[in-house]
């Protein structure tokens, strides 16, 4: 159609057309001001965001995921990002995140006809594929035998979306660059949930989305000017990150003096959550790594080690001999904890409900949702009848006995392919230390399992997944040699 530029005082078609864009984006605006009068603001939003979040996982794949892990795990607070109410619960953000990916996800496989499914194909399919039929049949189990309650069904199956992290990720990642941005990334919410961790602990002050701050008590005692820093599941990237660090050093990749200030910066978060567990299992995680670096890098870590110790020990000493107090009571308090019969008495009660549960009905256990044990006290949750503190029970209370195989299958492909990718030999320098730190830093929710849900937790199954993730690109880029993993490169 053709436009006389006199009639449109000489602005032409292309200010024509920009004109009944911005009036296109003022009707948008008063639409969504006449919605917020009937519509809630944070659906409002999450209606709002979800389209945001198919365009840019179309256009940045790997941002979008990594975003999605920075919200699950605190280092963006959810705060300023939409929610909505569903069933008597709430959707994170996360999980919105998640669902927008997923769609594009979906709508690849239809466009490509298969071959995105064969991009992501890994040694744990099969294990992924195990699982998922574990979650439909409890499923259909808590819906049409136990008619579980939809809240409490519906929050441990959002749990389970978080295993889409892993497709997810390798859909994202298209080459050897990619891996390297999502290495960086995961760094980068270590050492964000890291200062969030020290701020917290300085202020008193919750930075952390999934932080919280108290004062320390053990057993009557209080160390009132000592406080306590909770960093939720971020606590696994903030290892990831030290153990990382640790390993790069050992074989010489990293700058010494930014190796030091990072590794401190972690450590030192790490102390001030005063989570023995943690500990207990980092030591254990740093003991695998020294066994499984070469002799050279092995001898480089203890030295280093001990006198980074020393050091940090003298440091508290005299500059806040009350927290290096505490760290010590902390750590040799483990057996009156057992005699005081506080926390551990509380999982030691919340386990015999759990094997009286499982042994009436081991095949099916109690399936998503359902419950396990009375409510003892009037002070007690519904999710607190529903939950359990060790994940391996966890897993055979909503799946029966066969979800315990799970996480067996897949510390044995986790196993197997560190063990033939040492066989093989790495095409690339980084490719052992960055393998090292990612198995040692696995091991620590392996052991904290046993007093944390990590297993059905939805910082635990993101973080879980992320590692995999990792191992399986190692193998792909830095083993193989391939120089393209994602259906997206040309």
């Amino acid at each position: 159609m053709y436009i006389n530029n006199s009639i449109w005082l000489g602005l032409g078609k292309e200010g024509v057309l920009k004109i009944i864009g911005a009036l296109f984006f003022f009707a948008l605006l008063l639409l969504a001001g006449a919605a917020m009068a009937i519509i809630p603001v944070n659906i409002l939003a999450a209606l709002f965001a979800l389209p945001v979040v198919m365009v840019a996982t179309i256009a940045f794949p790997l941002v979008s995921v990594v975003l999605a892990i920075f919200v699950t795990f605190g280092a963006i607070p959810s705060g300023f990002l939409p929610q909505v109410p569903l069933a008597g619960g709430t959707v994170r953000a996360s999980e919105l995140f998640l669902a927008g990916i997923g769609v594009v996800f979906l709508m690849h496989v239809v466009a490509t006809k298969g071959q995105f499914v064969k991009s992501i194909r890994s040694s744990y399919t099969p294990v992924f594929l195990f699982l998922f039929i574990l979650v439909v049949v409890s499923s259909v189990l808590a819906v049409g035998y136990f008619r579980t309650p939809l809240k409490y069904y519906l929050y441990e199956l959002r749990v389970c979306l978080y295993w889409f992290t892993f497709p997810l990720l390798l859909y994202a990642i298209r080459d050897e660059r990619g891996l390297r941005r999502l290495l960086v990334s995961l760094v980068l919410v270590g050492a964000i949930i890291a200062i969030g961790v020290v701020v917290q602990f300085l202020t008193g002050k919750v930075f952390l989305e999934a932080g919280k701050v108290e004062s320390l008590n053990m057993f009557g005692s209080s160390y009132s000017d000592v406080r306590r820093s909770f960093a939720g599941g971020g606590i696994y990237f903030i290892l990831f990150a030290l153990n990382l660090v640790i390993c790069l050093w050992a074989y010489k990749k990293q700058n010494i003096f930014l190796s030091f200030l990072l590794a401190l910066l972690m450590v030192f978060a790490v102390i001030v959550t005063f989570g023995r567990g943690v500990w207990a299992a980092e030591a254990v995680a740093f003991l695998m790594i020294l066994l499984l670096v070469a002799t050279l890098p092995r001898v480089k870590l203890v030295v280093s080690s001990v006198i980074a110790l020393v050091v940090l020990l003298s440091t508290l000493y005299i500059f806040s001999p009350s927290v290096l107090e505490a760290v010590v009571d902390r750590a040799t308090s483990v057996g009156r904890e057992i005699e005081s019969g506080e926390s551990y008495d509380w999982r030691r009660t919340e386990n015999s409900y759990a094997y009286s549960k499982i042994a009436s009905n081991p095949a099916i256990g109690v399936a998503l949702g359902g419950v396990y044990q009375p409510h003892r006290n009037r002070f007690m949750s519904p999710e607190q009848v529903r939950m359990i503190h060790n994940g391996y029970l966890y897993l055979v209370l909503k799946f029966g006995v066969l979800g315990l195989v799970v996480p067996i299958l897949f510390a044995v492909v986790s196993i197997k392919k560190f063990v033939l990718m040492r066989r093989r030999g790495f095409k690339n320098d980084y490719a052992e230390p960055v393998l090292i730190a990612v198995m040692g830093t696995l091991l620590v929710p392996y052991l904290t399992s046993f007093t944390q849900p990590e297993w059905m937790y939805h910082t635990g199954v993101a973080f879980f997944s992320c590692a995999f993730v990792c191992i399986v690109l190692i193998e792909r880029y830095w083993v193989n040699g391939e120089g393209s993993g994602g259906v997206l490169t040309k």
